[in-house]
């Protein structure tokens, strides 16, 4: 019993939080790659904020959708197979070139 908790947990962690932790880190690099590029084409700082809320907005539309589909996953059931399939699609995603 103590042990399907744990093996649970380390599913979550694996499965959902890391490659979760690791997408955005790819797009926190992403847009600060796009933000220096866009710093050294212009010099208007009002441009430069629109472009920055407009690119959060749709990263955040993105994470938004992915989070509500992943709620809607049982984390807590027997069926590890799901899982893990939930958890190599997110891997994939990671070393995706369009993920950002």
């Amino acid at each position: 019993q103590e042990w399907s908790k744990v093996q649970l947990l380390l599913d979550m962690w694996n499965y959902r939080t890391q490659p979760c932790l690791n997408i955005m880190g790819k797009l926190h690099r992403a847009i600060d790659s796009q933000d220096r590029q866009h710093c050294m084409s212009t010099n208007h700082s009002a441009e430069l904020e629109s472009f920055r809320i407009l690119a959060l907005r749709g990263i955040n539309d993105r994470l938004q959708a992915l989070d509500e589909q992943l709620a809607s996953i049982s984390w807590s059931g027997e069926d590890g197979c799901v899982r893990q399939h939930i958890g190599r699609q997110l891997r994939e995603a990671e070393f995706c070139d369009d993920v950002a």
